[in-house]
């Protein structure tokens, strides 16, 4: 699996390139966004899901995606605006799994409040 990792993410470039601005780029630029950020390139992969939002700003995944990307990026903060906008447009079940993302927030605010930065290394988020 790894092994094709760089194959894989040379693909979904060309496909991204290739596609025009609909649903179909969406469904490329969305996988292509999680490869990068599993590369730590989170700032490509960020604005791969700005476009993707672009294109279908009602797609929960992708803002739910995007938090996920700007809390490693810029830390938890970050990711709130995002996940409060998929949870305004999320169905039952996703706005329960988004609530549980958002509490996980708030105890890491509570966490960096009581200990300062530290909570945020041990947390995996980079202080600011």
């Amino acid at each position: 699996y790894m092994d094709r990792f760089p194959e894989a993410l040379t693909q979904f470039q060309a496909a991204a390139e290739l596609s025009g601005l609909d649903r179909r780029k969406r469904n490329v630029l969305v996988p292509y966004s999680a490869l990068l950020g599993e590369q730590g390139q989170y700032e490509k992969a960020s604005a791969l899901l700005i476009e993707s939002l672009q294109i279908d700003p009602r797609d929960v995944g992708s803002y739910v995606q995007l938090a996920a990307v700007e809390e490693k990026r810029k830390g938890p903060e970050a990711a709130r605006p995002f996940l409060e906008r998929a949870l305004s447009l999320a169905n039952d079940q996703q706005k329960m799994e988004i609530k549980q993302q958002i509490e996980r927030l708030n105890a890491l605010a509570v966490l960096d409040s009581l200990l300062g930065p530290p909570a945020k290394a041990m947390a995996g988020v980079p202080s600011s």
